[in-house]
């Protein structure tokens, strides 16, 4: 049920997950690999679709996803014909993050090398850029990263402006 216009409605509101889960990094040594990111993922698909009435959208993104397919994958599903105004969109990232000199916090993707951040991995605020422009208002974001405050920020930055131009 939703409240539309002061009454409600018995009209289910669209629920989609989307779980980003990066376990295994090409370029990183094996200390760095992140054992036990499907379990986690399990865990979190379990209780948005069963407990709270999710969809799983994009599950090629749980299984280590490059910056590049996240960012794709993403923009594209965002919009498809089939997302609406209604529709409440949840994020769940788990990977590992960096912080730029700068500050600018990174989700890194298989391919990502803390190196080269800006050339191979996905700045957290880009996924704000991204709802930018589309459809679904209503997005909850939940990053588990290392110095996931910082995406956080950035994220939220980002998401006040395209706010206040509406």
């Amino acid at each position: 049920m939703h409240c539309s216009g002061g009454t409600i409605s018995t009209v289910p509101v669209p629920r989609h997950l989307v779980a980003i889960g990066v376990e295994r990094y090409t370029r990183l040594p094996s200390e760095f690999q992140l054992h036990g990111v499907r379990r986690e993922l399990e865990d979190v698909i379990s209780v948005f679709t069963r407990d709270l009435g999710y969809s799983l959208a994009l599950p090629r993104l749980t299984d280590s996803p490059s910056a590049d397919e996240i960012r794709l994958d993403l923009s594209e599903w965002l919009r498809s014909f089939e997302r609406s105004s209604d529709d409440v969109v949840a994020i769940y990232c788990t990977a590992h993050g960096a912080l730029s000199t700068s500050g600018r916090h990174y989700l890194l993707g298989r391919e990502s090398t803390d190196s080269n951040l800006p050339g191979t991995a996905l700045p957290t605020e880009d996924i704000a850029r991204i709802f930018e422009d589309c459809v679904p208002p209503h997005v909850l974001l939940i990053v588990d990263t290392c110095y996931s405050g910082a995406g956080v920020t950035d994220w939220a930055a980002i998401a006040g402006r395209a706010a206040h131009s509406l």
